[in-house]
Parts: structure tokens; C-alpha cells; sequence
């Protein structure tokens, strides 16, 4: 993979070389000096007090060597169910988990620079590959569980990567992902304990993407067998092997997160004491705290980020690549959907406008104004944190089927009418959403998309369900068929406006949300060809043939339009602290917050200056 691909993407927007000096850091300029900064010719000093010196004091690199101690101070948009994710229903929590919870392999980190996808050992010190079905893994030796009881310390052995496999298969939610006793399409058959420190893993065919897909926190996470034997109670306490532990929960408020003296890939990391996680669910909550910094930074979720930098001095303001999750309109396959005709399909994607909905949404003439022009992006669906692996439906290499992306309301009509939907029989549908998560930004999105589709003639209803009672019991494990709500009152169509999250590999997302007989399907059993093209990925060892199988999925996805993918995004930008190190410059795979496995691979190399250690 082209680890530089991100990277040149990022040096080519159109910024002065002082805009982009040190990990394109704003801290201390205001806008006007920002802006100065920004449009400046190169032998210009900026004006208002902006040097160059005080770019570089200000970088979110830093300078000189990490330091031990100090309290990150961080949060949650949202409590979670259970910190237990292989009997979790849903993965609230699994973010939370990656505190603690291991896993055998794990993506590696870029510092410096983007990441390239590449997998390290966590648990597992090798691995080899016996034949294309059996892969033997040796773990790393004098790993210990967490101190307390009832695991009391004792030592990580190969029984606890077997027992977690086993009851995972049995109860995980993505259990029809790795296991072929539960979907003939997943790969692993069998683990087993070869020795306390050797671990064999059986496939039932040759898997190509099988090591991406253990790498992934969620459901391949490794428990201690008292969890699994119900020693303790897993929901609400954690014993884990990772970088943390879990001191403290106070369920709605906070979680309280101490270092590991004994992580098996320390001693010098972790370099944070603790981490403070406060349960935050409002942006204008979450700001409040940040700008009177008892948070130390926003994680994406502040808006107005250069006029924050400039209204409060001290604070940082960073880009990295796109997040690696992402939403898509998931239609409803019901034998009565308008939505199995795929005109229909076709003209719902059309009538959005998805440049119009990033200026909307991100706003990202506010950051050129400061000096940053950010780079924009569709997903397609694929994320385009996915680097070489996602395919650009603006590119010219995308091909004819990149046409039912772009805005044309003209078309768009002309195919409604063609399905037998006109102003005197409009296309009405409902868009079902989780209003109460992520704070109001579905809701604000779910509104640009309303607005949008009206212009083509087409009604969208939008219901905001509730996340606990409607969203995770109803609509989320439908599998892409649910039936239409008592509480309409006319029969209506129905699409859910459904987020996924960031996958170790391009193949593995597919796997995920491609899989007839997967928990997280968005395709329901409606393209067989398409699952066909997905399967052939796992027996292909070349990558770049891999990979051109991949844009040819994307192609297929988007000509069918098995799911319309809406989320159009810019680059992606938070704040911070000044005192904090790390964000921007230690970057996660895929994207900017990486997956469930952040706290694990991430945040071990974040550390406090003496600014924010007290």
C-alpha cells in the first residue's frame, strides 16, 4: 500500500507554506492573522503579533521527548449498554472497551503521518501460516490480567483467546462475520490451544482477509475465562490486558481509566497516568467544557472550530484524513418497497446534492478563511479514509455509473416518472433516524437531505426515533427488512439513515455490510452477484488485484445502488490544547478516529506537558 498517498493528497491543498508549517497547527493568531497567514506571500511576516516562532510553539508535535504523567481529560457522547461485547446486542460500548480489552493482532499507527493499514502484534508476539487454512499464532509470554479479582494477575494463556473465540461464535452480534458454524460464508472453523502460548486457527477455506478481520476489537476481542464463566460481572466492571484500566464507572457521568503498569507493549507507554472520560451527550455542553478546559479536546465534535481558536487563546486547531466511518441512506427490501426498482434507487441518489451538503454541514469556507483549504470527499459507499482501496466517484477512473452520485434533478424526475411517480403521485418515503445520538448533527443532516430531495418532487417524513427503545431494538437488526410502523398513519416507504463504523480493511467493511447473512447487512439478500464479488476477494494474494476488485465492488454498489451513500465530508478537524501532544501527528487506520481499537493504539502515545499535568 502507498503509505504517502494521504499524505500527498493533504500537501496539495491550496495553503501558503506558513498555513501548513508544523501539522497545519492554528493556535494564538485570531482569524485575521490566520487569514493573513493563509494568503500571505512567503518572504511576508504576518501581522498581529503572528510569527513564525509562535506557529512552531504552538505545534501539535511539540517538542522534545514525551513525558510521563498527567490526566487526560476527554468524553462520550453517550453512556454505554454493557461493557461486555461478546453477548452485546449492540457495540455502545465499543469504543470504552478499547481501553482494556486486547486483541491477537491490531492495525498500526502512523506518526507523522497517515497510517497505511498495516497490522502489528498485540497479543500475539508471530504468526505463521502453516497452509491457507491453518494459521498458528505464539502470544506474547508474562502478559497478566488486571491485578484485581478475580483475575487477580495471573497470566494470559491460550485458553482465553479460544474460550472468547468459542462464545463470541456463540453470542457476539457479529458473530456471522468470523464464524462458518454460524454463516457458511465466514472463515474460521475452529480455534485451538496447541500449548498455553500457541494458538491454531483452522479455516474452512482460504481467507485472505481473515487476519483483518481479527484485528478488528469488535468481535475478536480477548476476554479472561472468568468473564466468560461469569466470575464477575463483564457488563459493568473490566479485565483487560490493554494500555488501562478501568477504575471507576459512574454510569451516566463518567468512566475513570488508569495506566497499566504492566502493558505488554510498554514500559514506557502509556505515558498518561489516567484518562478522565466525562459523558457529555450536547455539543453546546461539550464546548462549554472545552473552552473552560476541563476537556483537553473535542474530538470532531465542536463546531466553529477557527473562531474558537481565536476567542480562546492556548487552543489548537489540527486536520487529518476523513473519518473512517460514515451513513448511507439503507432502503427497506420489503416486498412492497418502491425501493426494489432501482430507478427509484437511482433517483433518490440523484435528487441530493452532496457538495451543497458539505458547505452546509462543515462549513469549509470558515477554515480557508483561516488559512486552510480543506481537501472534500464522497464516500461512495466506502469510506474514503480507505486511501488507494476507495475509488473517487468524481475521478475519471470511477466510470459511467459515478453519474448516479451527481446532482441531477432533471434526470432524477425523469426516472420517477418513468417508475410511475409525479407531482400527482410523489415518491414519498419515511427517513428513520437516531435523533437523540450524536447530539443534533443527524438530525441537522437528515434535514439537508429533506430539503434536498423535495427539489426532484420527492416528500421525505423524517422520524426520529429513539436510540435505546426504536433504533437498536427495531431498525437496526432488521437485516434490511422491517416491517412499516403502526405509528404512520398511511402506508410510506421507509429508509434508515444508518452510520457504519471504521473496519480494519476495505474487504473486511464489505464483508461487513454486503453479507446476506451478516447482523449488519444493508443489502438484505437483494445482490447475490454483488456478495459473490465479496467472497471471490478472500482467495485473491495479489494485492493489486485485490485491490481492483475492490473498485469494481464500488462500481457495482453504486451502478445498482445497492445503498445510497450520502456522507460527503471535508478533511477532518478538531481542537485541542496546547500542552496535549499527539493529535494529528499519531493517526489511527482507517481515518482520522480510527475504529474500535483507538484507546488501544492511539492514545498510549498521547502525553501532557506541564501545562496540562496537575
Amino acid at each position: 500500500m502507498n503509505s504517502n498517498y494521504w499524505l500527498s493528497r493533504r500537501m496539495s491543498r491550496r495553503v501558503s507554506r506558513r498555513g501548513v508549517l508544523r501539522s497545519s497547527a492554528i493556535g494564538g493568531l485570531g482569524l485575521a492573522g490566520a487569514a493573513l497567514l493563509g494568503c500571505s506571500g512567503d518572504d511576508e511576516e504576518p501581522s498581529g503579533g503572528a510569527t513564525p516562532d509562535t506557529i512552531a510553539t504552538t505545534d501539535p508535535a511539540g517538542s522534545g521527548e514525551p513525558q510521563r504523567g498527567g490526566t487526560l481529560r476527554t468524553h462520550s457522547l453517550g453512556d454505554v449498554e454493557t461493557f461486555y461485547m461478546l453477548t452485546a446486542p449492540q457495540l455502545s460500548g465499543g469504543r470504552q472497551m478499547g481501553y482494556a480489552i486486547s486483541r491477537l493482532l491490531m492495525p498500526s499507527v502512523g506518526e507523522g503521518g497517515p497510517a497505511d493499514g498495516s497490522l502489528v502484534g498485540d497479543l500475539s508476539e508471530s504468526h505463521e501460516v502453516v497452509d491457507p487454512q491453518t494459521y498458528v499464532f505464539h502470544l506474547r509470554k508474562g502478559v497478566t490480567w488486571d491485578d484485581r479479582a478475580p483475575t487477580s494477575g495471573r497470566e494470559f494463556n491460550a485458553e482465553d483467546v479460544v474460550r472468547s473465540f468459542d462464545q463470541a461464535s456463540e453470542t457476539a452480534r457479529a458473530r456471522g462475520s468470523i464464524s462458518n458454524a454460524v454463516n457458511p460464508d465466514a472463515p474460521i472453523e475452529s480455534m485451538t490451544a496447541l500449548d498455553d502460548h500457541t494458538v491454531e486457527m483452522k479455516l474452512a477455506f482460504p481467507d485472505v482477509l481473515v487476519l483483518y478481520q481479527i484485528a478488528n476489537l469488535s468481535p475478536m476481542g480477548i476476554y479472561p475465562v472468568e468473564a466468560i464463566d461469569g466470575a464477575f460481572n463483564p457488563e459493568q466492571e473490566m479485565r483487560g490486558t490493554g494500555p488501562f484500566r478501568l477504575v471507576e464507572y459512574r454510569q451516566g457521568v463518567s468512566m475513570r481509566f488508569e495506566r497499566n503498569e504492566k502493558w505488554h507493549l510498554g514500559p514506557e507507554r502509556p505515558y498518561l497516568d489516567a484518562i478522565e472520560l466525562s459523558i457529555i451527550p450536547e455539543a453546546a455542553q461539550l464546548e462549554t467544557q472545552f473552552r473552560a478546559g476541563n476537556i483537553h479536546m473535542g474530538s470532531g465534535e465542536i463546531s466553529n472550530q477557527p473562531q474558537l481558536v481565536q476567542e480562546v487563546p492556548g487552543t489548537l486547531l489540527y486536520t487529518a484524513p476523513p473519518e473512517g466511518n460514515g451513513a448511507t441512506l439503507n432502503f427497506n427490501w420489503m416486498p412492497d418497497s418502491s425501493f426494489l426498482d432501482e430507478r427509484v434507487r437511482r433517483a433518490a441518489s440523484m435528487a441530493l446534492d452532496r457538495d451543497t451538503f458539505i458547505e452546509v454541514i462543515f462549513r469549509p469556507a470558515e477554515y480557508v478563511e483561516a488559512g486552510l483549504e480543506l481537501p472534500q470527499t464522497w464516500n461512495n459507499p466506502l469510506p474514503s479514509s480507505y486511501g488507494p482501496w476507495w475509488l473517487d466517484p468524481k475521478g475519471p477512473d470511477f466510470g459511467e455509473s459515478a453519474q448516479y452520485m451527481h446532482h441531477n434533478l432533471e434526470e432524477a424526475r425523469r426516472l420517477l416518472d418513468a417508475a410511475g411517480f409525479n407531482d400527482g403521485n410523489p415518491l414519498r418515503y419515511e427517513l428513520i433516524f437516531p435523533g437523540n445520538r450524536h447530539d443534533s448533527r443527524r438530525t441537522r443532516q437528515a434535514e439537508t437531505w429533506q430539503a434536498m430531495s423535495s427539489q426532484a418532487g420527492i416528500e421525505v417524513v423524517l422520524n426520529s426515533t429513539d436510540y435505546n427503545t426504536g433504533w437498536l431494538e427495531i431498525y437496526s437488526p432488521s437485516r434490511g427488512y422491517w416491517p412499516r410502523g403502526p405509528e404512520q398513519s398511511e402506508p410510506m416507504d421507509g429508509v434508515l439513515y444508518r452510520p457504519s463504523s471504521s473496519k480494519t480493511d476495505a474487504g473486511q467493511w464489505f464483508t461487513d455490510y454486503f453479507n446476506p447473512q451478516g447482523s449488519n447487512t444493508i443489502t438484505g439478500e437483494e445482490f447475490p452477484d454483488l456478495w459473490d464479488q465479496v467472497v471471490a476477494l478472500k482467495g485473491m494474494t495479489d494485492e493489486e488485484e485485490r485491490r481492483a476488485a475492490v473498485h469494481d465492488i464500488q462500481r457495482y454498489a453504486v451502478e445498482h445502488m445497492v445503498t445510497c451513500p450520502v456522507d460527503a465530508t471535508t478533511d477532518f478537524t478538531d481542537v485541542h490544547w496546547e500542552g496535549l501532544h499527539g493529535p494529528g501527528v499519531v493517526q489511527p487506520w482507517p481515518g482520522a478516529l480510527g475504529g474500535y481499537g483507538y484507546a488501544t493504539e492511539v492514545l498510549p502515545h498521547y502525553w501532557l506537558d506541564e501545562r496540562l499535568r496537575t
